[in-house]
């Protein structure tokens, strides 16, 4: 029972007790009644009063909850859709959270509430079953059970190379203070400042930004409602639409939305995790979307630690916000006190001091993305991008400078075990350079980490993936004076909790250093790091200069972990009714380098309507042979009958290892005129 109908009982009791004594005293004859009795009179009386008005006021809190509790009730069938992640960044210090909204076939945005294990990456399609719906119309799923994730993000993001028309609204409020700018003020900050800059030197060139600063408009509102403070057009379609139509802006020119807001209690930014589909006037449109506040402190440096040149709170929130509108995930660290990768680590959120995607209060080093972000965006060439698969030599080159023209690798992964939730996982390697956006390096505490390699985790939980940076030569100091030194250098300490070290690839690596005779430099390679990550001796680190760092690294004897067959991003197609079209799917075998081929078979599980649409796949889709980490494409043929209504219909493709079982599937969109 609740707590209220405890509370009403017993003021029930006092009421009718107190009640009782008004009314003894009150049968008392006027003229026998002493002034001690006409003061008891009107105490009780008082006493009655506010009685009668908490039960009132527990009453109706037991109606509210009454009510409440027939409004969240199961929804009636399970729904189907495409997830939308937002990042909410919090203005200094504080753990950011990400809020989630499901959009379903009908266009309607309806706010997620997920339990704490669940993280599915935005634009994932999920079902979700038997989920409770609140007063306010959003949904809460209780158990990880209920919801069911159907296809998660391509490897490599869309949209995220070229120029990209940006829409800027300036946002102000009934309560908020002057202005701090005008639009003709910002316009050039925003495209021609340090922001625009900082993406084409991390970029190598493969991005910028374009677009229009529209004119401060006032909501009719003030910014905090009932003591909350409310974003402009946040989840909320009918505000975002309204801004959209009295700045008259023609949605079909942009890609992307970011609303810059002036209130006080507006601090911090948040956006979307790539884009998402949003119904506009009746039209969906692909779009991300990012609030912007802080406006306050906009031209103040950057609290997230200062550069050797101008790079404000505005610069780094602009970075930033629109790291996560292309699709990115914060950039974390990991501290596993003395220790590299084993022990008690602790997750360090925006941990990474050398990436904008992190960069805690006063913690902000260097500002270039990681290599796996890079990756991830496409602007790295792919073979720039090399998987080490075998104990040996390799030479990676400075990531600030070239994109990987030439044969120069950038970045260099190893795929690493699964860990104990049988979930995927790399380590990323990259060499730092004191150039550019990057110079902080060049500070006589950070230096040091020009001359070693630096590494980070990717791991994925539910979905969504992270890196975090590994500190590669830890003390039992505390997080952040601890990276000043992060990188495992030519010499330094040799950490190594494995006796045997991996005894057979010491043997190969001490042969293979002996046939090699060319050296950049011939440092006491003492530096070795194993026992720590999983199946890999890292260093010594052999030779830098300043085009190349060049290091060993042992990897063991390839344990064989089956993992689900994994498909593709499928982009959304179309098709006229009474056609066909051809599209291309990649699935991979993702088993671990020790287990042998697999048969993998593709098939698809919703034939629609009584076959009115149809997948044909060819004969040897059924019959694929992979090696573990082999993609194989398969064209595929999407028929529709004359009869098929036209509407945008949910399709999936579905990858089975035959030789495990295991499948893997892929949800997209195929919209029928």
């Amino acid at each position: 029972m609740s707590k209220n109908y405890y509370r009403l009982i017993a003021i029930a009791v006092v009421v009718i007790i107190a009640s009782s004594f008004q009314l003894l005293v009150s049968s008392l004859p006027v003229s026998a009644m002493t002034r001690q009795d006409e003061n008891i009179r009107s105490l009780l009386a008082a006493l009655v009063g506010r009685l009668e008005q908490l039960k009132t006021m527990i009453s109706n809190e037991l109606t509210a909850e009454a009510s409440n509790r027939n409004l969240k009730t199961p929804a009636a069938t399970p729904i189907e859709g495409e997830i939308t992640a937002y990042y909410i960044d919090p203005p200094s210090a504080g753990d950011p959270r990400i809020e989630y909204s499901i959009r379903g076939r009908d266009g309607k945005e309806i706010s997620l509430r997920l339990p704490s294990s669940m993280a599915p990456a935005s634009r994932s399609t999920v079902r979700i079953s038997n989920a409770s719906q609140e007063s306010d119309g959003s949904l809460t799923v209780a158990d990880s059970s209920q919801i069911q994730i159907l296809s998660s993000p391509s490897a490599v993001l869309s949209e995220t190379t070229g120029d990209q028309p940006l829409a800027v609204l300036l946002v102000n409020f009934l309560d908020s203070g002057p202005n701090p700018f005008t639009a003709s003020e910002i316009s050039p900050i925003i495209f021609n400042g340090q922001f625009q800059n900082f993406y084409r030197e991390q970029s190598y060139g493969k991005i910028s930004w374009s677009g229009q600063v529209y004119d401060w408009q006032q909501l009719n509102r003030n910014g905090v409602v009932n003591g909350v403070c409310r974003r402009p057009g946040f989840q909320n379609l009918t505000e975002l639409t309204s801004l959209f139509n009295t700045a008259q802006v023609d949605l079909t020119r942009y890609h992307r939305i970011m609303v810059l807001t002036n209130h006080p209690c507006i601090q911090g930014g948040i956006s979307s995790i790539g884009q998402g589909t949003y119904p506009i006037n009746g039209q969906n449109y692909q779009l991300s979307f990012a609030i912007i506040g802080s406006l306050d402190t906009w031209n103040q440096t950057s609290n997230r630690g200062a550069q050797p040149f101008p790079w404000t709170n505005l610069d780094r929130l602009l970075s930033h916000e629109l790291g996560h509108s292309l699709g990115l995930q914060h950039s974390n660290g990991l501290d596993c006190g003395d220790q590299v990768f084993v022990g008690n680590c602790q997750h360090i959120e925006y941990g990474n001091a050398f990436d904008n995607m992190g960069g805690l209060v006063n913690g902000g080093y260097t500002l270039h993305w990681n290599g796996y972000q890079k990756e991830l965006l496409g602007w790295l060439l792919p073979e720039s991008v090399f998987t080490i698969a075998t104990s040996g030599r390799y030479t990676i080159a400075p990531l600030e400078t070239g994109f990987g023209r030439g044969g120069q690798v950038k970045t260099a992964k190893v795929i690493l075990p699964p860990d104990s939730n049988n979930e995927s996982r790399s380590l990323y390697l990259e060499y730092r350079r004191g150039v550019g956006f990057d110079i902080n390096l060049n500070r006589s505490d950070l230096t040091s980490n020009q001359t070693g390699l630096m590494a980070n985790i990717l791991s994925r939980n539910s979905g969504m993936w992270y890196t975090r940076l590994l500190d590669l030569s830890p003390t039992s100091a505390s997080w952040l004076p601890d990276i000043y030194e992060t990188t495992l250098n030519t010499t330094g300490k040799d950490i190594n909790t494995d006796t045997k070290a991996l005894a057979n690839t010491l043997s190969s690596l001490s042969r293979l250093s002996q046939s090699q005779t060319t050296k950049t430099t011939t440092p006491t390679p003492d530096a070795v790091i194993s026992g720590q990550i999983p199946n890999v001796r890292l260093g010594p680190v052999v030779g830098v200069t300043l085009s190349g760092l060049t290091f060993d690294i042992g990897l063991g004897e390839n344990p064989c972990f089956r993992l689900p067959p994994t498909i593709n991003n499928i982009p959304d197609l179309q098709v006229k009714s009474g056609s066909q079209t051809q599209f291309n799917v990649t699935v991979t075998n993702d088993d671990y380098y020790g287990c042998a081929a697999s048969t993998l078979s593709l098939s698809s599980p919703n034939q629609l309507n009584g076959d009115v649409i149809v997948v044909t796949f060819p004969t040897t889709a059924s019959n694929i042979s992979a090696a573990p980490r082999q993609p194989i494409q398969s064209s595929l043929t999407l028929s529709v009958s004359t009869s098929t209504p036209a509407r945008t219909y949910p399709f999936t493709i579905e990858a089975t290892n035959l030789t495990t079982g295991l499948t893997g599937s892929r949800l997209f969109y195929l919209r029928v005129y």
